[in-house]
């Protein structure tokens, strides 16, 4: 999947805890089996947890990290229902 966004510049903050608005490449999204394994392994290698794991309207799993370089990365679980 490819998404195309548009931030409105009224709508969004661009903060330091969270630039993820900010102009340019935004995040690298992936599709994972194990949320919550990705996200240890993530932490383990020196990466960090951004957002806590939450479950979107169509079920999926969705989480916000950002890899040691400090490169924001999606994860999403789909559940089984899709």
């Amino acid at each position: 999947m490819l998404e195309l966004i548009r931030y409105s510049n009224s709508a969004y903050k661009v903060t330091e805890d969270y630039p993820i608005y900010k102009t340019g490449v935004v995040h690298l999204g992936f599709g994972i089996d194990n949320i919550t394994e990705t996200v240890s392994r993530i932490k383990a290698l020196g990466g960090k947890q951004k957002t806590s794991i939450h479950i979107m309207a169509n079920g999926n799993k969705c989480c916000f990290c950002q890899d040691p370089e400090g490169n924001w990365l999606e994860l999403i679980e789909r559940s089984h229902g899709e």
